[in-house]
């Protein structure tokens, strides 16, 4: 109790960044995980889901695009994307040539490459380094956000104008010498959902080969429309994985692997978490959108 309530704290401040910046987003955080509210807050939106039209990408292949939206309703996640083998190309060249840094202390930038000897100045291993506001020296990473086919899945699912909220791109690195605070701050403890909007979607590429043993990322399918009352009455985002499975049942526990490439379409309110990296190190892009310009503190990295 006195570590969730610590957590609880430590997010305060964020909150309150949020909040000065977008004054709505005490409506988000005061009813957002509620499930009732969610539905209304849609309803006074009228936003209805839309059919994905017939749109040419020549960065993506789709697997029936029409299905990707009553997927994201049903289940929370739809996996029919694929990026193209030159854009996986360019951005992994991107990530090993431009350096990436942790959020905790001591912060400091360093190539891929090098993760050993970074880690042997340290205490601990690092299992994440993220790229933050130099994703923008990237120019395939901004063609991928302007995506045609990308825009009209995140209108169909939101229901309306999507606005682009963040893209991050982050190595992730199996580590040995990790403590429970270091899986929390790379989001790697426990199934947790994402409380950005009413409604977001979120698209993830796979930009190395993974597997179970390389970080692959995992959902319980429909847990975006099925929620205990006391998770929706909550201000912990993370809930144990016996818990869950306990009251979702096993089935709607699913793990997502693919080789490089591989994407997928999240609705990020249902619980999910990047499994931890055992082997191989795994780079990853996420792009997000939702119905409503998000404070730049939130877009950018800078807190949270």
């Amino acid at each position: 109790m006195a570590n969730k309530l610590q957590r609880v704290l430590a997010r305060l401040p964020t909150y309150w960044t949020y909040m000065r910046e977008r004054p709505s987003w005490v409506l988000v955080l005061l009813g957002g995980r509620v499930l009732f509210v969610r539905q209304v807050e849609r309803q006074l939106r009228r936003a209805a889901p839309r059919s994905v039209p017939p749109t040419l990408s020549s960065r993506l292949h789709v697997d029936a695009p029409d299905r990707i939206v009553p997927e994201l309703e049903r289940d929370g996640v739809s996996p029919r994307l694929t990026l193209s083998a030159s854009d996986v190309a360019a951005i992994r060249a991107f990530a090993e040539q431009t350096p990436c840094t942790t959020r905790a202390a001591p912060i400091r930038s360093f190539l891929a490459g090098d993760i050993d000897a970074v880690n042997a100045e340290r205490p601990r291993d690092v299992i994440a380094a993220y790229f933050f506001d130099r994703i923008h020296e990237c120019p395939t990473i901004a063609k991928i956000e302007a995506d045609p086919l990308i825009r009209a899945i995140a209108e169909g699912y939101i229901g309306g104008t999507p606005h682009h909220i963040r893209t991050r791109l982050w190595w992730s690195f199996p580590g040995k010498r990790v403590a429970e605070a270091d899986l929390h701050a790379a989001a790697q403890d426990k199934y947790h959902f994402d409380l950005n909007d009413f409604r977001t979607v979120k698209f993830f590429f796979y930009l190395t080969d993974v597997d179970r043993m390389s970080g692959p990322h995992a959902y319980i399918a429909g847990s975006h429309h099925k929620r205990k009352i006391r998770h929706q009455y909550t201000l912990m985002v993370g809930h144990d994985e016996a818990e869950l499975r306990a009251y979702y049942g096993d089935d709607r526990f699913h793990v997502l692997t693919g080789p490089a490439g591989t994407g997928f379409a999240e609705d990020p309110f249902i619980f999910h978490v990047g499994m931890t990296c055992k082997e191989r190190p795994r780079l990853l892009l996420e792009i997000e959108f939702g119905p409503a310009i998000a404070s730049k503190s939130y877009r950018y990295g800078e807190i949270g």
